[in-house]
């Protein structure tokens, strides 16, 4: 943006010169909980996203999880959270594709994390029984 003044428009001057810059850089992912690559993450666990600017668009549809389902998502800005279900232990993969508000989508940030349910054992005992209805 250029301001243009001038004294009883003889004398003409560039009173101040600002450079507006266009934003080109889409958000990222800065922070998750359960961090990726977390362990023993718990059944239906409570998951928070903190992007790196506020998006726009992002939705439980903007979550994709292998191996389990999205609920309970809420959050605007730069700060979300959701609940991940997993279908079983195991692995199970997420990714989030977001948008800022200057339009600039990323691509899909790939995370993981493990769940484990089974009771460990000391090697040469039998297994436990199963519990009732499980």
């Amino acid at each position: 943006m250029v301001v243009l003044a001038g004294d009883d428009h003889t004398h003409p001057y560039v009173h101040n010169a600002i450079s507006l810059g266009t934003d080109t850089t889409p958000p990222t992912v800065t922070g998750t909980s359960p961090t990726n690559g977390a362990t023993n993450v718990a059944s239906s666990s409570t998951v928070t996203a903190t992007f790196s600017e506020p998006v726009t668009g992002f939705t439980a549809t903007s979550v994709q999880v292998t191996g389990g389902s999205v609920a309970g998502f809420s959050g605007s800005g730069a700060n979300y959270s959701f609940t991940v279900t997993p279908g079983s232990d195991g692995t199970y993969n997420y990714s989030l594709t977001q948008s800022d508000l200057a339009g600039n989508t990323s691509g899909a940030t790939a995370l993981q994390w493990q769940r484990d349910t089974t009771v460990p054992r000391a090697p040469g005992l039998p297994a436990p029984p199963p519990r009732p209805g499980h």
